[in-house]
């Protein structure tokens, strides 16, 4: 680091490269209070309020769509489909061993699904 600044003494001296105008301290007061404005800008409601409404309208969207959500999974089976509601006067025709006759796999019906698939 030394190096590096004996480098630039040597090269470019002591001397400051940077200079204030004559008299500038002097008028920098009065040049500054005549450019200050003491007027302050009327912020508009909506440009006040525009982010408590986002949220506002966030929340909302929140709570319609979790109560959709909610209802939705609280409706009865058989009303929410018409081929559910058809499905289950069927119901009674069949007993449980025809149901577990009608689904049941041997190791065959499996071997064959695997080699399709």
């Amino acid at each position: 680091m030394e190096k590096e600044e004996q480098y630039i003494y040597d090269r470019y001296g002591k001397q400051n490269p940077f200079t204030v105008p004559d008299g500038y301290f002097d008028s920098l007061r009065t040049g500054l209070m005549q450019h200050a404005t003491t007027t302050t800008k009327a912020i508009p409601l909506w440009k006040r309020w525009r982010g408590y409404v986002a949220a506002a309208c966030l929340v909302g969207v929140v709570i319609v769509g979790l109560a959709t959500y909610w209802g939705l999974k609280t409706t009865d089976v058989a009303d929410t489909h018409v081929a559910v509601a058809g499905y289950a006067t069927v119901d009674d025709d069949f007993s449980d061993d025809e149901y577990a006759d009608y689904t049941m796999l041997d190791n065959d019906d499996i071997y064959s699904f695997l080699a399709n698939n």
